[in-house]
């Protein structure tokens, strides 16, 4: 996440960055995405972007 949050914030700092939970449908067994593992990210993110959201929480 550093790395693509660093360079998004080379071509422009305010890129808006959009982080959202995953969520299986229809027979799929791929757990959920933890809102913790959210947060984490949007930490690293912030460090280098002035504009950080998390959806679907």
């Amino acid at each position: 996440m550093d790395h693509e949050a660093r360079w998004l914030a080379g071509l422009r700092p305010d890129i808006p960055l959009h982080l959202t939970r995953y969520f299986p449908r229809y027979r799929d067994t791929t757990p959920m995405t933890p809102v913790d593992t959210l947060h984490r990210l949007a930490a690293v993110a912030k460090k280098h972007l002035h504009h950080v959201y998390i959806g679907n929480v």
